[in-house]
């Protein structure tokens, strides 16, 4: 994250490992709300949106796909996928959108 300090980095870490934990202990809603913490403060500190971080978008689709909010999941899994794309990469999570109930 551009601005961030190091401790910040550390919390963001920390809190995106919790929320892929929670993703892959069947907690969806408490994955999505960590997810959407990070979102949030990564805004706030640089000159980002939330297309900008494809490992935040994509565990944001596949929590917001546990909780059956398909067209939301679709916008965040597509986000991802155009972002990892644009930067030469692409996960293969991405490149098989039906994987998305698995754990990140």
């Amino acid at each position: 994250m551009p601005g961030a300090t190091d401790p910040d980095r550390a919390r963001a870490i920390i809190s995106l490992t919790r929320a892929g934990l929670a993703f892959a202990t069947g907690e969806p809603n408490t994955a999505l709300c960590i997810v959407n913490g990070l979102i949030a403060t990564a805004l706030n500190i640089g000159n980002l949106d939330d297309r900008d971080i494809p490992r935040l978008s994509l565990l944001r689709g596949k929590a917001l796909t546990a909780l059956d909010r398909y067209g939301e999941a679709e916008a965040a899994l597509t986000a991802a996928a155009e972002t990892t794309a644009a930067q030469g990469a692409m996960p293969a999570p991405l490149a098989h959108p039906h994987r998305a109930r698995s754990p990140p």
